[in-house]
């Protein structure tokens, strides 16, 4: 084979490579900025990100869809329009795809972190006296010493 063919076929199988490994945008996803393989969104935020996060906002609206990596984000940056998602129990769920939950799970199968639904609302309402209790205690005792 010549140099020209073995040029060819390399630049043919990265392009393909390219392609394939270039993230995908399902069908009703929000508008986002385009991503890169590999690296995603990663270009559009890497300098200042807080100013490239408002940009976003303003060209994309209040929800808008970036790729950390391969992985797309939905970005809400409304807080009528988090309240409302995040109010409905469809998306209350946690990411079964986390790595943190595989590297986790082993410690804690069913904590408040790692849990849903009914069992995490148990969780979750324990904690939230038990913090409560404490406070109050931590207040008294506060005011105790103060006092003397």
């Amino acid at each position: 084979m010549d140099w020209i063919s073995i040029c060819i076929a390399a630049a043919t199988a990265g392009l393909a490579l390219l392609l394939w490994l270039k993230p995908s945008r399902p069908k009703n996803s929000p508008p986002g900025p385009p991503a890169i393989p590999i690296f995603g969104s990663f270009h559009f935020f890497a300098k200042q990100p807080h100013i490239a996060i408002l940009k976003a906002k303003e060209k994309y609206g209040d929800t808008y869809m970036i790729h950390v990596g391969r992985r797309p984000v939905v970005i809400l940056s409304n807080y009528n329009t988090v309240k409302k998602v995040f109010g409905d129990d469809l998306v209350s769920g946690r990411d079964n795809e986390s790595y943190i939950r595989y590297d986790a799970s082993t410690l804690a199968e069913s904590g408040l972190i790692f849990s849903e639904g009914d069992l995490w609302k148990t969780h979750r309402r324990f904690a939230l006296s038990t913090l409560r209790d404490l406070a109050q205690i931590a207040h008294v005792v506060l005011w105790q010493t103060i006092s003397a």
